[in-house]
């Protein structure tokens, strides 16, 4: 079972009528938002590497990393 483009009309209509113009250009713009990210996490564009640190108790020296 295909969707064609009659069927997708009738389903941007029926959107439209459920919800303003204006929520859909929200709408539009959080999606955009959301696949812009994802594209940009997938290729591994501003990823950030962080290391849990352990805090160490007050008035103890720092301990060394055990291998």
């Amino acid at each position: 079972m295909v969707i064609g483009t009659g069927e997708w009309l009738l389903i941007g209509i029926i959107l439209l009528l459920v919800f303003s113009a204006s929520r859909m250009g929200q709408l539009g713009n959080v999606l955009g938002s959301f696949v812009h990210g994802f594209r940009q996490a997938s290729r591994g564009q501003g990823v950030v590497d962080v290391q849990g640190k352990r805090l160490d108790e007050p008035g103890q020296p720092p301990r060394t990393p055990e291998a």
